[in-house]
């Protein structure tokens, strides 16, 4: 079937002389994947400014993972000012192999369609002409996927670097195979990770190896468009965490309050299941547990949200394990990026667990050297890191031009 036509938009502005108040004022919220500079160039016609207040677009940026590898990029237009009653969102999909220059070009395609609506109605407007391109999608495109949206990775590290008195040796491998659509997602991987330090001192060679293998496989069926149940089986084999063997399955069922479609805006999930944990120990455990089986649950709740005033991403995460003692854990962490004032920002980052399930500490205890190295997990009640920063810019406002020298 040949009569599917993408319609390409391209606003072309002729005369770039004029003066900045006749340019339409944006305000581009794009925190990555955004060359700022190639956009300025290729949409002379628009001021992208650095405040929102004072824009007349606030253009709001999103990535998220494609099943397929790629990136998919999330361009929400809303309108301030005269332009309160526009806004639209218009979404643009990338391979996996996309390059840097492919991605900024699909950036620049988008951003011209989403501010048609917009410059239309200024006074650049008569500078502003149409240009229609039709495109025949090969008929090969519209066949059944040979891989049934099947996409499978694979990826080996190694490295090495030292001096006189030390070395470090560290190999792992990958191995990934997922398939995302919208009923069903699945995803598994295989983590392979081996490192050794040698350390010479004082006419002493001194040895630490550690090994941690992980396999990970999440099932989950799309019920509606707030409910999705699934399953999260897991493998670890781990000498820092004294694990020979751990092997978990975990049941669950999850509830969004705001609809899948609209991640991209906003989501408030709530997660529970019920799973079961079997341990095979290096070592025995401080509780002389050799091996282990018990049942446990988790419940989390997240909230993610990306808007004009900035972002925010909290989790609360709880795991109960059905063990003598009152075993849990509790982990909350959070990322903020709020725009105070005029040109005011706070970044910050923080997060803190408590950990009282710590069942699989070995009895043997840990040598000097791998406290100070940590090579082995110690005990702990809790542990925590935080980060904060502010920033202030002030100047002009409509400085558009790009100068590249001595990058």
């Amino acid at each position: 079937m040949k009569k599917i036509i993408l319609s390409s938009l391209l606003i072309l502005s002729s005369f770039v002389q004029g003066q900045n108040n006749d340019k339409l004022f944006a305000f581009l919220d794009c925190a990555w994947g955004c060359d700022q500079n190639y956009i300025q160039t290729e949409i002379p016609y628009i001021n992208f400014i650095r405040e929102p207040k004072e824009s007349k677009v606030h253009i709001i940026v999103a990535q998220n993972e494609t099943g397929a590898g790629g990136n998919s990029y999330s361009f929400r237009f809303i309108g301030q000012q005269e332009f309160t009653h526009l806004n639209d969102t218009l979404i643009v999909n990338m391979r996996p192999d996309a390059s840097d220059d492919e991605t900024r070009i699909a950036h620049v395609d988008i951003l011209n369609k989403g501010l048609f609506d917009f410059v239309k109605h200024s006074s650049v407007a008569n500078n502003i002409s149409i240009v229609y391109k039709p495109i025949i999608v090969d008929e090969l495109l519209l066949e059944k996927d040979p891989w049934s949206y099947w996409v499978y990775k694979i990826r080996a590290n190694a490295r090495l670097n030292g001096r006189e008195t030390y070395k470090s040796e560290y190999l792992s491998l990958r191995l990934s195979g997922n398939k995302i659509t919208e009923k069903l997602k699945v995803e598994s991987s295989l983590n392979l990770n081996h490192e050794k330090n040698i350390f010479l001192y004082d006419g002493e060679k001194t040895i630490i190896t550690t090994e941690s293998n992980y396999a990970n496989l999440l099932v989950v069926k799309s019920v509606n468009k707030h409910i999705s149940v699934g399953a999260f089986t897991d493998y670890t084999h781990s000498t820092y965490s004294n694990l020979k063997s751990g092997i978990s399955f975990l049941p669950a069922i999850e509830y969004n309050i705001f609809p899948y479609s609209e991640a991209n805006e906003h989501q408030l999930r709530f997660l529970y299941g019920i799973g079961n944990q079997y341990n095979n120990y290096i070592d025995t455990t401080i509780f002389f547990k050799t091996t282990e089986n018990y049942f446990f649950q988790e419940l989390s709740v997240n909230y993610e949200s990306i808007q004009k005033w900035g972002s925010i991403d909290i989790g609360l995460q709880s795991k109960d394990l059905f063990l003598p003692g009152n075993k849990f854990d509790l982990n909350l962490n959070c990322n903020l990026d709020i725009r105070i004032l005029k040109g005011l920002n706070l970044n910050t980052w923080f997060s803190f667990e408590f950990n009282r399930s710590q069942i699989e500490l070995s009895g043997v205890g840990v040598n000097y050297e791998d406290v100070l190295l940590q090579q082995k997990e110690l005990a702990s009640n809790y542990n925590y890191y935080a980060f904060i920063g502010l920033s202030y810019t002030f100047g002009s406002l409509y400085n558009n031009v790009v100068n590249t020298r001595f990058d």
